[in-house]
């Protein structure tokens, strides 16, 4: 089974609230977790496992009304023989598998778009530079903080929603040495114009937060990921 981003240490409890404690528990060998939703302040629970699904969701159904997040893995053996549940899918909490192999290519007509969007970007802003943050290190947790401050102006999202992001990535630059994370970022004339934030795994890299400035670098910060090994220069 691949890891999936919502159940990951560093995730649950970056986005947890202080106000409404994240809860982890076990359920017939299934992991259980409550805890309050990314972008609202409803309580959401789900769970992870593949031993006793039928059981587990009509359990939980029975307690909470609705189970969200559930990854499709938990439902190898197809979905829970029951009436009693109502299974849909569930778009906007999709965790997509990427190839690195594919996205370092881009090799074939799915990904001419992408191409076209990287050469776009290179032939714009050829002077910028990618390069890996070090959020142990004052000046770079500056650029950061003044790039989502642009963000946030470029994004015009409600306060809250923003705010509540902010959060929890102000807990993951403060807890980044305890993480096996890779900060990349885009440099453009000595000021940090993109990042993502990629936790490394065994077999995979899973990806967190990512924001930009302005339109269309934030696909290109993604896809120069290509050139992260040979990015030696720091933020000064």
């Amino acid at each position: 089974m691949p890891p999936y981003c919502d159940f990951d240490f560093a995730n649950i409890y970056n986005w947890s609230d202080k106000k409404s404690k994240t809860g982890i528990s076990l359920l017939n060998k299934n992991l259980v977790i409550r805890m309050k939703d990314f972008t609202s302040d409803r309580i959401i629970v789900s769970y992870l496992g593949a031993d006793n699904d039928a059981k587990t969701a009509t359990a939980l159904v029975n307690k909470f009304k609705e189970v969200t997040m559930v990854p499709e893995a938990v439902f190898s053996k197809g979905a829970p023989k029951t009436n009693s549940l109502l299974i849909k899918d569930d778009r906007d909490n999709f965790d997509y598998i990427l190839s690195i192999e594919e996205m370092i290519n881009l090799f074939g007509g799915k990904f001419k778009q992408k191409r076209k969007l990287i050469h776009r970007f290179t032939k714009n802003y050829p002077d910028h530079k990618v390069i890996i943050l070090d959020f142990s290190k004052t000046t770079d947790v500056i650029h950061l903080n003044n790039l989502l401050t642009r963000w946030k102006d470029l994004k015009k999202s409600c306060d809250k929603e923003v705010d509540r992001e902010f959060k929890a990535l102000q807990r993951l630059v403060e807890n980044s040495s305890l993480y096996r994370i890779v900060n990349v970022g885009i440099l453009y004339k000595d000021k940090l114009v993109a990042f993502t934030t990629n936790e490394i795994r065994k077999d995979y890299a899973i990806g967190g937060f990512g924001k930009a400035d302005f339109l269309k670098i934030f696909v290109a910060t993604i896809l120069r990921g290509k050139d992260t090994p040979k990015a030696d220069k720091k933020l000064e």
